[in-house]
């Protein structure tokens, strides 16, 4: 099917498309509504902590922890810290708070969130107890890779450049059960390298429980990587590395060092800037000719995004909205270096944060959407797959392939 055909067909030549897009609409504009938790009542020495009570608690903890006003602390290494809001649920042994975690350091190009539950037999016991375990799990570890501590070194090469990052002494570990351990890091450590790219800093965690259900995650910069999932999976689970009925969590900080980081000429903020016009440029599109001059259009907007906004945007557009399995890699063609991570370009998830803004801020419709995801090559792959009576959920996709100049720079 050529180009244009996709703009000149009837909407009911085009049923396979709008039945999968009705579910991801349903999907992402009703989501389940939770009640609030009904705590019992609770004595006056129970208080519940606000965020200021709660980095109080903190600053005990790290007394070289500085105020910055009344909500926020800043440490000696550069770090910031506050807490977000902080959700409650009651169950028949007390309760689970759920507190955010925000960090910032210059090193950072976005925010690192740690999202942590703290269980007690009141609200306020549960919230302290959280703030217990983000201190001894995380942020005691943020602290001593930013101070530099040890002396081993990771590294990985981009486009011919080497990149070495300084890789901590010690590392976040938490474990649940009776049975040993799992040294999650040493499972991966393999294969962090492939995921490493040009970012002055990367934060890996990792999670797997035997509890009932194994259920495994690894993430990279917060966002969960499938591909390395399932080789957390396979060592953790299936060769039982990871024993039943325990939980085990690692968390570590990669500082890249001076010598091998290059500043990137373009932030996060430039990115959502470009994304955003793009976005609604997209929807101007109709027809073949116009396909080639928005397309023309975007590219102008930056030297470097506008390209990248062209290739990436409607292919995440589609990830974002359907529950397959993309590729970890993407292919840069020209280049002739095979395969690169999506964590190694930057823009991949800038634009992800820029997508589910604009899904959020301007809440297009079915007939917007249905513009966005016919550009992407995933979604003509994925709504002919369905056609031919395939489950979404058994479809795995090939490294995203997209089209590069000669002189592209991988950042």
């Amino acid at each position: 099917m050529g180009l244009f055909d996709r703009w000149k067909k009837k909407p009911q030549d085009d049923e396979p498309c709008e039945s999968i897009l009705d579910a991801s609409v349903q999907e992402e504009e009703t989501p389940p509504v939770q009640e609030e938790a009904n705590p019992a009542p609770q004595p006056e020495t129970a208080q519940v902590p606000d965020v200021h009570a709660m980095l109080a608690q903190i600053k005990e903890i790290f007394p070289t922890a500085q105020w910055q006003g009344e909500t926020s602390l800043h440490f000696p290494c550069g770090l910031d810290l506050t807490i977000r809001g902080g959700s409650a649920e009651q169950y028949p042994k007390g309760f689970c708070s759920q507190l955010l975690f925000v960090m910032w350091h210059p090193y950072f190009d976005e925010d690192l969130i740690e999202s942590v539950a703290g269980m007690g037999e009141t609200e306020a016991q549960a919230r302290r107890n959280g703030v217990e375990s983000f201190c001894a799990g995380v942020l005691q570890y943020v602290l001593a890779a930013l101070e530099g501590s040890g002396n081993d070194k990771i590294t990985t090469e981009l486009q011919g450049t080497v990149h070495s990052f300084h890789e901590p002494a010690a590392i976040g570990i938490l474990h649940r059960g009776e049975g040993e351990p799992a040294n999650l890091w040493k499972l991966l450590h393999a294969q962090i390298p492939q995921y490493l790219g040009t970012k002055k800093a990367y934060w890996i965690k990792l999670f797997v429980s035997r509890r009932g259900k194994d259920i495994c995650e690894a993430r990279i910069n917060g966002k969960v990587y499938r591909e390395l999932t399932d080789m957390l999976y396979k060592l953790a689970v299936q060769e039982n590395a990871a024993a039943e009925g325990c939980m085990d969590k690692c968390f570590v900080l990669l500082i890249q060092d001076e010598e091998t980081y290059t500043p990137c000429p373009f932030k996060k903020a430039d990115a959502a800037a470009v994304a955003q016009k793009a976005l609604h440029k997209m929807l101007t599109i109709e027809d073949e000719e116009s396909h080639a001059a928005v397309y023309e259009e975007i590219q102008q907007l930056h030297p470097i995004l506008g390209g990248e906004a062209c290739a990436f945007l409607p292919e995440i557009f589609t990830r974002i909205l359907f529950p397959y399995r993309p590729s970890d890699a993407l292919l840069p063609l020209s280049l002739q270096i095979g395969e690169v991570r999506c964590s190694q370009v930057r823009s991949f998830g800038y634009f992800e944060s820029a997508v589910l803004d604009f899904l959020r801020q301007y809440r297009p419709n079915g007939d917007d959407r249905v513009k966005i995801l016919r550009l992407g090559a995933e979604f003509s792959a994925l709504n002919q797959a369905l056609s031919d009576g395939s489950k979404m959920e058994d479809l795995q996709f090939s490294p995203l392939a997209y089209v590069t100049p000669e002189d592209y720079v991988i950042w």
